[in-house]
């Protein structure tokens, strides 16, 4: 019979949406995504974009992972402004709004449009997050928590 402290035990956990480099979760990402994402002279490299998951962690080299094999943005198009090297900081890849103008704004004023600006042209203009946006996902969460950030 097992012990409790037996239970407890258990060497490391891998799971797939776990960062091989920076062990934090991440979300999957769509094949459509990466497809748009990675340049083309690098796709045939993997066998399958299908499986992998967008790392944000803003000071981890890895971009997109699946198990062990990892993607760093040298050979994807643009810039993933969630990371610390990029200088300007897309938050927004659909109306072009970066941390640096959102600073500015907020500098200025002490407060920024940039999500009253978002959730207007979302409904008018052509918004396009799972093509444009490197996580494939709507980049609201992020546009709070940086206006967020950049306000302390």
């Amino acid at each position: 019979m097992e012990s409790k402290k037996d239970n407890c035990y258990s060497p490391k956990f891998f799971t797939q949406d776990t960062c091989p480099v920076c062990k934090q979760k991440a979300k999957d990402v769509s094949i459509i995504t990466l497809s748009s994402i990675i340049k083309k002279k690098h796709q045939k490299e993997f066998k399958s974009l299908n499986g992998f998951y967008f790392c944000k962690t803003s000071n981890c080299k890895v971009v997109y992972f699946k198990g062990f094999e990892t993607i760093k943005q040298d050979i994807l198009n643009i810039e993933v402004g969630l990371k610390d090297w990029t200088n300007p900081s897309t938050i927004c890849y659909c109306f072009n709004w970066t941390k640096e103008k959102m600073n500015e704004q907020i500098t200025k004023t002490g407060e920024t449009n940039a999500l009253e600006d978002i959730k207007t042209r979302m409904n008018t203009d052509k918004c396009d997050c799972e093509i444009n946006n490197p996580s494939g996902k709507c980049c609201l969460k992020d546009v709070k928590q940086v206006i967020k950030e950049l306000k302390e």
